[in-house]
């Protein structure tokens, strides 16, 4: 029945972009890329952070209490959530591929 079917996680949550790849392999390239872009736009959020902040003269923590504050940093942790998912399905793949449970 198709209900039981052993398919892998990263199947529809990994696009591979060549043929001749496995989607394990697809899955590590976008990750380093994931976390590349993480690291830029953790640069962006701190500067927006300070930014808010001499313009309003307000402190770090009364910076992240504000609106916009707030929209920065969910942001960032949002990247960061991603991160730690597909790392995750990595993980469970690797683990999957030398036989050992979950």
């Amino acid at each position: 029945m198709f209900w039981k079917k052993n398919k892998s996680l990263l199947e529809g949550l990994v696009l591979k972009r060549s043929h001749d790849i496995s989607l394990v392999e697809q899955l590590e390239k976008d990750i380093k890329l994931y976390v590349s872009e993480t690291n830029d736009s953790t640069e962006q959020a701190l500067e927006r952070i300070y930014a808010i902040m001499s313009h309003k003269n307000l402190s770090y923590e009364e910076t992240v209490k504000t609106h916009e504050g707030r929209e920065v940093m969910y942001q960032l942790l949002l990247h960061r959530q991603w991160i730690g998912f597909q790392l995750e399905l990595l993980r469970a793949e690797k683990a999957k591929s030398l036989g050992l449970k979950r």
